[in-house]
């Protein structure tokens, strides 16, 4: 049995070549999300309007994101900040 989870953002730019644009996932989520059946695999919906898969990535300090390509970026008009 799947389960959603909601929560509010910023989309953030990291300051090195290998990630670009994340958002964090709070980790009461991400630590509920990574005991389910798929692990770090998720489905993610922004804005209410765009749906794609994706993975709960680490961030090295104990959190958890979710990158968002360039495509979804443009198609949704986000930029660095955007909520």
């Amino acid at each position: 049995m799947s389960s959603a989870h909601t929560f509010t953002a910023t989309l953030h730019l990291f300051e090195d070549n290998l990630w670009f644009y994340h958002f964090l996932v709070p980790n009461p989520i991400a630590e509920q999300l990574l005991s389910g059946p798929n692990g770090r695999r998720v489905l993610c919906t922004l804005q209410g309007s765009q749906t794609y898969h994706c993975s709960l990535m680490p961030d090295g300090l104990g959190g958890w994101f979710v990158n968002v390509n360039q495509q979804i970026r443009e198609k949704l008009m986000l930029h660095d900040g955007s909520p």
